[in-house]
Protein backbone atom coordinates (compact mmCIF):
# COMPACT_ATOMS: atom_id res chain seq x y z
CA UNK A 1 0.00 0.00 0.00
CA UNK A 2 2.67 2.03 1.14
CA UNK A 3 4.57 1.87 -2.11
CA UNK A 4 1.63 2.27 -4.48
CA UNK A 5 1.13 5.54 -2.66
CA UNK A 6 4.65 6.40 -2.83
CA UNK A 7 4.91 5.98 -6.55
CA UNK A 8 1.51 7.93 -7.24
CA UNK A 9 3.53 10.62 -5.45
CA UNK A 10 6.61 10.73 -7.40
CA UNK A 11 4.80 10.30 -10.85
CA UNK A 12 2.93 13.67 -9.34
CA UNK A 13 5.39 15.36 -8.73
CA UNK A 14 7.63 14.31 -11.79
CA UNK A 15 4.89 15.61 -13.89
CA UNK A 16 4.14 18.81 -11.94
CA UNK A 17 7.77 19.84 -12.32
CA UNK A 18 7.56 18.91 -16.35
CA UNK A 19 4.18 21.23 -16.71
CA UNK A 20 6.56 23.94 -14.86
CA UNK A 21 9.87 23.59 -17.24
CA UNK A 22 7.34 23.98 -20.09
CA UNK A 23 5.73 26.84 -18.52
CA UNK A 24 8.83 28.66 -17.84
CA UNK A 25 10.07 27.96 -21.64
CA UNK A 26 6.84 29.32 -23.03
CA UNK A 27 7.58 32.78 -21.44
CA UNK A 28 9.45 35.19 -23.61
CA UNK A 29 13.19 35.04 -22.62
CA UNK A 30 13.65 38.23 -21.75
CA UNK A 31 11.08 37.43 -18.89
CA UNK A 32 12.42 34.33 -18.12
CA UNK A 33 14.66 34.76 -15.24
CA UNK A 34 11.89 36.95 -13.60
CA UNK A 35 9.69 33.76 -13.74
CA UNK A 36 11.88 31.61 -12.63
CA UNK A 37 12.83 33.95 -9.34
CA UNK A 38 8.62 34.44 -9.07
CA UNK A 39 7.79 30.26 -9.01
CA UNK A 40 11.23 29.32 -6.81
CA UNK A 41 9.77 32.52 -4.17
CA UNK A 42 6.15 31.01 -4.07
CA UNK A 43 7.09 27.52 -3.96
CA UNK A 44 9.93 28.17 -0.68
CA UNK A 45 7.18 30.19 0.29
CA UNK A 46 4.41 27.38 0.16
CA UNK A 47 6.96 24.58 1.39
CA UNK A 48 7.58 27.10 4.69
CA UNK A 49 3.94 27.69 5.37
CA UNK A 50 3.49 23.88 4.73
CA UNK A 51 6.32 22.47 7.06
CA UNK A 52 4.73 24.88 9.99
CA UNK A 53 1.54 23.54 9.56
CA UNK A 54 2.46 20.50 9.94
CA UNK A 55 4.33 21.04 12.74
CA UNK A 56 1.50 22.19 14.40
CA UNK A 57 -0.53 19.86 13.10
CA UNK A 58 1.82 16.81 15.04
CA UNK A 59 1.54 19.05 18.16
CA UNK A 60 -1.96 18.67 18.18
CA UNK A 61 -2.13 15.15 17.53
CA UNK A 62 0.27 14.08 20.27
CA UNK A 63 -1.27 15.75 23.18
Amino acid sequence: MVMMVSTTLMFAVFSLMSLLVLVILAIDPQYRLTAIATTTGILLLLSIVGAVDLSQCTKILVT
